[in-house]
């Protein structure tokens, strides 16, 4: 009898170790995805998503990162399909929701989309991005002030809520978010939000200097 128990105990930690081992192995996988991305290298990031799926075809994050490179591509039918998948496994993941409607607007499918947004709203009532998603930039800029009171070190709130003044024509206002975005970006070392928040920056004084020179 304790021999019998003795081996199914040691099956069942085989059989765990090998599940830890593949869920590690596939989360490199994503970690090293996740670099190529931020490098604009997709294909080559698609490719080690891939793996990783292939290693933990349950593991909702790889359907997750390969939808977002997909995204970022251009390719859009595959990143619904895969964010799709991440919503099978974790139909609570608000990320996934959000950027499926991203995906359906630069489609066209604004019907689809909105359903998205409705979906994140429903599952976190204070995430202000369905509202920028729908176009209402008011709400988004309201959702984004309540944020930043409670959070006033976090650089993503004042880049997006930039974005939202963007929408409205506020210049001044989205020049000071995204200034104070830079700040924390950096003191963060995050470089690749920091540049790209300098080059929002570059792109908007150029605007302000053509509006005030007509």
């Amino acid at each position: 009898m304790k021999t019998a128990l003795l081996l199914a105990l040691t099956a069942a930690l085989g059989v765990n170790g090998l599940l830890w081992g593949a869920c590690a192995r596939a989360d490199m996988r994503i970690d090293k995805g996740d670099r190529l991305a931020a490098q604009e290298r997709y294909a080559e990031a698609i490719a080690e998503y891939d793996e990783a799926v292939n290693i933990a075809p349950h593991n909702y994050d790889a359907h997750f990162h390969r939808g977002n490179a997909y995204l970022n591509k251009g390719d859009y039918d595959a990143a619904i399909a895969d964010y799709g998948n991440a919503i099978a496994l974790d139909p609570n993941l608000t990320s996934a929701h959000y950027n499926r409607g991203i995906a359906y607007t630069r489609m066209g499918e604004y019907d689809k989309a909105i359903l998205a947004c409705d979906t994140v709203a429903m599952l976190d009532p204070d995430d202000p991005d369905p509202h920028i998603l729908k176009a209402d930039y008011p709400s988004a800029i309201t959702s984004y002030s309540n944020a930043i009171s409670l959070d006033r070190y976090n650089p993503d709130l004042y880049y997006i809520r930039g974005l939202a003044y963007a929408e409205l024509g506020d210049v001044p206002k989205v020049r000071r978010d995204y200034e104070e975005a830079l700040v924390l970006y950096e003191a963060r070392e995050r470089w690749s939000e920091a540049h790209e928040v300098k080059r929002a920056l570059e792109r908007l004084n150029e605007i302000a200097s053509g509006l005030t020179t007509r």
